[in-house]
């Protein structure tokens, strides 16, 4: 069983934050949620922006060490079999109540209790999972005039222009088996009667697409809330698993102001236990605005930065959550991604531009022997082509529809062959 020290930093690497929210997909929202309730303090959390760093190419992951562990299930699982340090006697009555359980927030279910929680995950990971994709991806206007636009800025030039169609392609598949990537098209075509003036069939097509996505909205969300009823948490007196996942969709389904506020007026007036439940989640785990802090690439310094603030003063606890240690996703400039096409520089990026470390005298040595490196390999290919005497011979046809041949000649082995027919005439 590893342990949480000092020596080895935990870093939780996630999408960066958006609309007031410390990252915006539920797994990665879900992960911050778990790691706040099991480990807070403990862990430092990195946003990223290329998924390919991740040993499944999808956010969130986590890195402890020499462990590289991805996917949200398998992230429960390592900091479940993490151990907690050893606390002082002030500590633990600071961390008394419902906040002092263990790092595995399933440890207080019974074998029933874990088989069924089991299955809720699947079921709301699949089913609140695809709302939230067709919210940000699948309903036009609130793609195309707020999700685009905002995740863009997460990107430097060129790939802010075609990175978040690939991300929202990417729900493609998902979105086309639940039936709810037709919504697009519905909402293109109505556009188009709109501007040819068919206003009843254009309302009719409207009115269809939005039942289908609250039909499937009630079907999911009516379970939930069914399952939850008048407690406070789906299993006994204290969060579990299942409280943080549902927590990650309803938040990521109510919070951002999106343009098409459907799932979020559903939720928030049919289905207010669920909706306090997402807001007494938040509010166990994330910090308020004094207490946020900003980590830059060395662990031992620490600024301060923003929060993500959800509740009003009079919902809070009494006991401040740990704030997350936030370390920001580093800016690439359009220079330093042209420069990377020109030669083969090892990739540098800068966690801040306020903090410089200096060069030491093996780094300056490495990059003058890098750079005759490079000027002896120039050097080498001009003196090949001078020795071998290559060149390039044009042979043109009296015959003006023919067209120009390119022939590469070696002096050396066309005075070669030269001899050859001479001795082939004298012999004959």
């Amino acid at each position: 069983m590893s342990g949480l020290t000092s020596d080895h930093e935990l870093a939780l690497h996630v999408w960066p934050s958006r609309w007031d929210l410390p990252t915006f997909t539920p797994e990665c929202l879900a992960a911050i949620l778990y790691a706040q309730l099991t480990i807070p303090g403990k862990f430092v959390l990195e946003e990223c922006t290329d998924p390919d760093l991740s040993p499944n190419g999808q956010l969130p992951y986590i890195t402890h060490g020499l462990a590289c562990v991805a996917s949200f299930p398998s992230i429960i699982k390592y900091i479940a079999g993490l151990r907690r340090p050893t606390e002082t006697e002030d500590e633990r009555e600071e961390r008394s109540g419902d906040d002092a359980g263990p790092t595995d927030l399933s440890a207080a279910l019974s074998p029933q209790e874990r088989a069924q929680q089991t299955a809720w995950l699947a079921y709301v990971s699949a089913n609140l999972g695809d709302l939230v994709a067709c919210s940000f991806y699948t309903l036009r206007h609130n793609y195309y005039e707020y999700a685009r636009p905002i995740l863009a800025e997460l990107f430097s030039a060129p790939q802010r222009y075609y990175l978040p169609d690939r991300l929202r392609d990417s729900y493609k598949p998902r979105l086309e088996a639940a039936g709810l990537w037709s919504i697009h098209a519905e909402e293109v075509e109505e556009e188009k009667r709109k501007r040819t003036g068919v206003a009843n069939q254009s309302a009719i097509s409207e009115a269809f697409g939005k039942e289908k996505v609250l039909d499937k909205a009630r079907t999911t969300l009516n379970l939930l809330s069914g399952l939850l009823g008048d407690k406070l948490f789906f299993f006994h007196d204290r969060p579990s698993t299942l409280d943080v996942l549902v927590a990650a969709h309803i938040l990521l389904l109510t919070y951002p102001p999106l343009p098409n506020d459907l799932l979020r007026a559903l939720v928030a007036d049919s289905y207010p236990t669920l909706h306090a439940h997402a807001r007494r989640m938040h509010t166990r785990t994330l910090s308020p605005i004094s207490q946020m802090q900003s980590v830059s690439s060395s662990p031992s310094a620490s600024l301060p930065s923003s929060t993500f603030d959800l509740v009003d003063v009079q919902s809070r606890p009494v006991r401040v959550p740990d704030p997350l240690r936030v370390r920001s996703a580093p800016a690439v400039d359009f220079a330093h991604f042209a420069s990377s096409l020109v030669l083969p520089f090892p990739r540098h990026i800068a966690r801040s531009k306020s903090v410089a470390r200096p060069k030491s005298k093996a780094d300056e040595e490495f990059a003058r022997m890098r750079w005759a490196w490079y000027g002896l390999s120039l050097l080498g290919v001009v003196g090949w082509v001078w020795a071998t005497g290559l060149r390039i011979v044009i042979l043109r046809k009296e015959d003006p529809d023919e067209e120009e041949q390119f022939v590469h000649v070696n002096e050396e082995e066309e005075g070669e062959e030269e001899g050859e027919e001479d001795e082939e005439d004298e012999a004959s």
